[in-house]
């Protein structure tokens, strides 16, 4: 038996014991104000138009394609989710990933994008932070539930340790 199918009979008894799943929450401050980011977030931040961030996701999945990587769609622990393409999209959708495209979109390109998870990242985003810090020339710094991650040049300050 996989973790997977262990995940969905603990899904089930939540359920039934009308548990509720923390969901994945991502904030970040830029230009003085907070937002805050869910997965598969569509609102309009700071007047930016929901496509605008849209498009910067697109972008962002396709130089991390160019760059060679392979979503690891181990990560994703939606059962509804039927096709491959239906997972990398979810993947690339994860709150984290949101406020970086959003991040990207309103700072200059000197500066660091600081965010704070109210969980873990999972093992997805962290490759792909990575990797994004080195194609935009970035710093990006997200603290988790557990640390401070600090991406610069195509690394993690905590050596991929997560």
């Amino acid at each position: 038996m996989c973790w997977f199918d262990d995940a969905e009979r603990w899904k089930v008894k939540m359920e039934t014991n009308n548990v509720k799943r923390i969901s994945g929450i991502t904030t970040g401050t830029f230009n003085g104000v907070i937002h805050t980011f869910n997965v598969n977030d569509q609102s309009n931040k700071l007047g930016r138009n929901p496509q605008d961030i849209e498009k910067k996701l697109d972008e962002m999945k396709s130089k991390l394609e160019l760059y060679g990587h392979k979503f690891d769609r181990s990560w994703v622990t939606r059962s509804d989710l039927t096709s491959e393409e239906e997972e990398i999209h979810h993947l690339c959708h994860h709150s984290e990933k949101i406020a970086l495209a959003f991040g990207l979109l309103i700072t200059p390109p000197n500066e660091k994008i600081i965010l704070a998870k109210n969980l873990r990242i999972c093992g997805e985003c962290h490759v792909s932070t990575k990797i994004l810090s080195q194609i935009y020339l970035r710093e990006f710094i997200i603290r988790d539930a557990n640390r401070f991650h600090h991406f610069k040049d195509g690394k993690c300050s905590y050596k991929d340790y997560f």
